[in-house]
C-alpha cells in the first residue's frame, strides 16, 4: 500500500506514516521499515515526537538496538513515551545496565514514572525474573501475597522457569492455574509434560495426555516468516503449499547435515514428547 501511494505521488500523513512503522515493528521487516523512514525523513524532521518513538521501537524490536540508541540521542526535548520505550528496548535485547542508567537519567530530567503501583504486568516481569535466577519458591510466595487473582502471564512465567529449573511439584501447581484460566492453551500441557518427561515421570506424562484428549485440546501448528527483498514470506510446519517447497526442504536438510557436523544435538527429548503428546 505504501508503495502504491508513492507511485502515486501521494503524500502520506503522520496518521499514515505511524500506521505503517506500527505494522513493520510488528513484523520485524527492517528492510522495509528503513526505506520508509528514508523517505519520511527526507520529507520531514525528527520534530514529531510521536513519531520518533515510534521509530525507536521499531528499531529495537527489528532487532537494530544501535539505531534507535541513535535516534534517540538526537531528540532534544526526550518525555516520559520517549524514555519508557528506550528504556523499554535495552531490557529486551539484555542492556539491564543501560537500562537502569537509562531510568536515573530520566530521573534527574525531572520525568516521574507513572504507573507506580505493580499492575498484572509488573508482577509477570518479577515472577519472570526471580525464576531466570532460580528463585522459585521466593515467586511462588510473591504470586500468594498478589493483591488480586495471578494472570496467565504470571503462572506462565512460572512454569517456564519450572523447566529450566526441573521442579515438577511447583510446576504441577502452575499448570493447574493455567489450565482454569486458559484450558484450550496447549502450550501449557505440551510444557508441563516436559517437565514430566525431564524428570523420568512417565505417569505424569500419560496423566497430561488423558487431560489434552479430554479436554479435546489441539496444538497450533507453527508458523514463521521471513523477509527477501520487499517479500514476506510465510511458512507452516510441514506446508507444502509455496511454489519453492521442495528447494526449501533440500536446503532445511542440508542445514541441518551441516549443523550435525559442527556438533549441533537436537533437543529430542522436548521432540518426542511433543509427538507423544498430541
Amino acid at each position: 500500500m505504501y508503495k502504491h501511494f508513492k507511485e502515486l505521488g501521494v503524500r502520506p500523513d503522520e496518521t499514515f506514516i505511524l500506521g505503517i512503522i506500527s505494522a513493520c515493528s510488528q513484523l520485524g521487516i527492517l528492510g522495509t521499515a528503513e526505506s520508509i523512514v528514508g523517505d519520511y525523513v527526507g520529507q520531514s524532521t525528527l520534530s514529531n515526537l510521536q513519531v520518533v518513538t515510534s521509530l525507536i521501537d521499531m528499531y529495537a524490536k527489528c532487532g537494530s538496538i544501535e539505531r534507535a540508541t541513535q535516534l534517540f540521542k538526537m531528540i532534544r526535548k526526550k518525555d516520559l513515551l520517549c524514555y519508557s520505550t528506550m528504556i523499554s528496548a535495552f531490557a529486551n535485547h539484555g542492556l539491564g545496565q543501560d537500562a537502569i542508567s537509562l531510568f536515573e537519567e530520566m530521573k534527574k530530567e525531572g520525568i516521574k514514572p507513572d504507573v507506580i503501583h505493580p499492575s498484572e504486568k509488573h508482577y509477570a516481569c518479577i515472577v519472570d525474573l526471580l525464576g531466570r535466577g532460580g528463585c522459585l519458591k521466593e515467586a511462588y510466595n510473591l504470586i500468594c501475597k498478589m493483591p488480586f487473582a495471578a494472570p496467565s502471564a504470571v503462572w506462565g512465567a512460572l512454569l517456564a522457569a519450572c523447566r529450566v529449573h526441573r521442579n515438577v511439584h511447583l510446576a504441577e501447581v502452575s499448570a493447574s492455574e493455567l489450565f482454569k484460566i486458559e484450558p484450550d492453551n496447549s502450550g501449557n500441557y505440551i510444557l508441563l509434560s516436559n517437565i514430566y518427561a525431564a524428570a523420568g515421570k512417565w505417569d505424569g506424562v500419560a496423566k497430561v495426555r488423558a487431560l489434552i484428549r479430554e479436554h479435546r485440546v489441539r496444538k497450533n501448528r507453527g508458523s514463521s516468516w521471513i523477509e527477501l527483498g520487499s517479500e514476506v514470506h510465510e511458512f507452516v510446519m510441514g506446508d507444502m503449499s509455496h511454489f519453492d517447497s521442495e528447494w526449501i526442504y533440500l536446503i532445511l536438510d542440508l542445514l541441518k547435515e551441516d549443523m550435525k557436523f559442527l556438533g549441533y544435538l537436537m533437543d529430542f527429548e522436548r521432540i518426542v514428547n511433543l509427538y507423544m503428546a498430541f
